[in-house]
């Protein structure tokens, strides 16, 4: 992955106004970088959640703290209007309360406290720090009969994500046995972070 120009283009998506193009970051730069070349790395490796993690791992690891926590959200981007696939598809909204058709992405942000003292080697964290570190985009890639209208819809794989009533799953460093799931918020927090490695 080309970092230096995902940073750019980052930076481009974040600072822009208007609608962004490949055109309009090279017009941008002028003669410092071509479209092609943006097309070219937008149309390749796909970010996953591994990437996002070993770009943000070393940041985490200097502003880690004892009373960080691991926030986790599920989010639905409203597509209305786009035609339904595994990716956008209906699900159930629970600020509106209502089902809504779009796309569910699951987030884990750390947020870090500041630090008392600097320790030997490490980074002051003069203020909070927060730092996304997973995502995960549901998709729905199972098809079942509904009883009572007879329609063809779409479902989660059993076991990729917890059951449909609870859209958010609460991470935590404490042993399996005490993790559980939480369907009354849309963020949960909780626990210590993770322990270097």
């Amino acid at each position: 992955m080309d970092k230096p120009l995902l940073d750019l283009y980052a930076d481009y998506l974040i600072s822009s106004f208007g609608p962004t193009t490949a055109t309009g970051l090279s017009r941008l730069l002028g003669a410092g970088l071509s479209h092609d070349r943006i097309t070219r790395f937008l149309a390749g490796e796909a970010m996953t959640s591994q990437n996002l993690w070993q770009t943000v791992k070393p940041l985490v690891r200097q502003v880690q703290t004892e009373d960080a926590v691991l926030v986790v959200d599920d989010s639905i981007v409203h597509k209305p209007y786009t035609d339904e696939n595994d990716l956008i598809c209906w699900h159930y909204d629970h600020a509106t309360e209502q089902t809504v058709k779009g796309i569910n992405c699951i987030t884990a942000l750390y947020c870090a406290l500041p630090k008392a003292e600097p320790a030997t080697e490490e980074v002051c964290v003069a203020e909070e720090v927060s730092l996304p570190v997973a995502f995960a985009l549901v998709q729905k890639t199972e098809t079942y009969q509904d009883k009572k209208t007879g329609k063809t819809k779409q479902a989660r794989p059993s076991g990729a994500i917890p059951s449909a009533r609870t859209s958010t799953t609460r991470v935590c460093s404490e042993p399996a046995s005490t993790t559980s799931l939480s369907s009354a918020t849309s963020s949960t927090t909780c626990g210590s972070p993770p322990r270097r490695t």
